[in-house]
């Protein structure tokens, strides 16, 4: 009896997880809701994209010159980075490990204030993302951006 119920949860378990990963949206296959909605995808795709390319000038280019950026390191939360100093550790080699896709984004905006909130999994634990981007002369930027393990 025991080893059937056990059996009967592990079985369950594992159907729930597999529905859950395959009902996740891709920051890439969100469907905008309006033009401004375009607009802060394409940023937030080019920002992933060029993450995962590690190319360094086009990711710089997805931030503000204002930005601020929180990071941890081997799991120790550090302090903010302005965009110079986030840039600096990203020249000195220091990527992090957004090899996977942004998932189930939701966005976000008012006026010229938007904000992306969406995950990453990586070795089996996800990370959630909070990313302020705002608009200057019709173009979105990251202004912050601040994560934390699950």
């Amino acid at each position: 009896m025991k080893k059937s119920l056990l059996s009967a949860i592990i079985l369950l378990s594992l159907s729930l997880l597999i529905i859950g990963c395959a009902a996740q949206t891709k920051l890439a296959d969100y469907q905008p809701k309006s033009a401004e909605e375009k607009q802060v995808l394409e940023t937030m795709v080019r920002f992933q994209e060029s993450q995962k390319e590690r190319d360094l000038a086009e990711y710089m280019a997805c931030f503000h010159n204002n930005a601020t950026i929180k990071y941890n390191q081997d799991g120790i939360e550090k302090p903010i980075l302005s965009k110079q100093q986030f840039e600096d550790r990203l020249k000195a080699g220091y990527w992090g490990d957004m090899e996977t896709d942004m998932v189930n984004p939701k966005i976000t905006i008012v006026g010229n204030d938007a904000t992306v909130r969406c995950y990453h999994y990586v070795e089996g634990y996800g990370i959630s993302h909070s990313i302020n981007l705002i608009k200057e002369s019709e173009k979105w930027s990251i202004i912050k951006w601040g994560w934390k393990e699950n």
